[in-house]
């Protein structure tokens, strides 16, 4: 049985076009209200009819001990965003793929936003998640930081999603008192992992002070300071397994980032990590994972970029359709507490 548009739908449809509010002009709001004129039946076709090259899944089910972390900037995370289902498929889809099951988060918009993709996982309403291939029920949850500071677009939340169910535990988290140092508080959060190891996540956004003067100095002071990070890691908390990870906004090797090598700490990434449709390589490495000497002993090597499946149909592309979850790629690492 095909599903058709009822009269009401068409009313409803035409209504919203000829609307000339803003809500009307932004194309997010759009695409949504497009979507509720539809029958559930067709929204259900739509929302997963969209091809896209299937990636190989990783499975890790045969590395015991081991576990994938990833970090993702998602530009302005939302509610109004995170309601987009090719949003939520996209990002999903590239959790269920790459096996990840720790995955923080910079740029949240609203400090519920993560908790719609948590329910995605644990309860798929998109098709293509119901339907994934061997899926696993996993307990997913997430934790968002307060008020963390102001970027352009408006407040900036830090997150975690995270699998309970492969043995990941959350014990506290906290934004650091640094604005002396930073724009944007880094988010402190301890995991315990498969009841062996407390690690320490520290989610950071580097952004640029606003400034007229000379905004690329402000910048590099901000990325100096992760020293003064650093140490207060290694002076008031007892884990040694120390992760700083996040948008950096500058390469690793610039030399902003001399003093967390004399600390000890390495980068992971090195390919560039944003994207465009018109630059899908990217051209530039500003998002990294930075390990103590201690968490970096628990590094696989496996680690990458992922470029591929970042589009939805349903995502907006200034005013047309098609385009990419962010303008960054997700980052990941392994490890291993064997």
């Amino acid at each position: 049985i095909r599903p058709s548009i009822s009269y009401t739908s068409l009313n409803n449809l035409q209504s919203i076009l000829n609307r000339s509010d803003n809500n009307a002009k932004d194309t997010l709001s759009l695409v949504l209200h497009l979507l509720e004129t539809l029958p559930s039946e067709m929204q259900a076709i739509l929302t997963s009819s969209y091809p896209s090259r299937l990636s190989a899944i990783h499975d890790n089910s045969n590395k015991p001990n081991t576990f994938r972390f990833a970090s993702w900037n998602l530009r302005q995370l939302t509610n109004d965003k995170v309601q987009n289902p090719g949003v939520r498929e996209v990002i999903c889809r590239v959790i269920l793929e790459n096996n990840f099951s720790l995955i923080g988060i910079q740029e949240i918009g609203n400090k519920e936003s993560l908790d719609s993709i948590a329910q995605e996982l644990n309860n798929p309403t998109i098709p293509s998640i119901k339907n994934w291939p061997n899926r696993r029920h996993g307990k997913w949850r997430s934790t968002t930081s307060d008020v963390s500071g102001e970027i352009l677009q408006g407040t900036e939340y830090l997150g975690f999603l995270y699998d309970e169910s492969i043995g990941i535990e959350f014990k506290k988290a906290s934004l650091l008192p640094f604005k002396t140092y930073f724009n944007q508080l880094p988010y402190i959060t301890i995991f315990r992992i498969f009841n062996k190891l407390e690690l320490v996540f520290v989610n950071i956004h580097l952004t640029t002070k606003k400034s007229d003067e000379d905004k690329t100095s402000e910048k590099k002071d901000e990325a100096k300071s992760l020293s003064v990070l650093a140490q207060a890691m290694k002076n008031t908390i007892e884990q040694k397994h120390v992760i700083i990870f996040g948008d950096f906004n500058n390469v690793p090797t610039a030399s902003e980032f001399d003093s967390l090598v004399k600390c000890n700490y390495s980068y992971v990434i090195q390919q560039n990590t944003n994207i465009s449709l018109k630059e899908p390589q990217g051209s530039v490495c500003v998002d990294n994972i930075w390990l103590s000497e201690e968490a970096k002993n628990l590094n696989t090597g496996n680690t990458g970029v992922i470029r591929d499946n970042l589009t939805n149909f349903w995502i907006p592309n200034g005013w047309t359709l098609g385009g990419l979850v962010s303008d960054h790629c997700p980052i990941w690492m392994e490890f291993n507490l064997s």
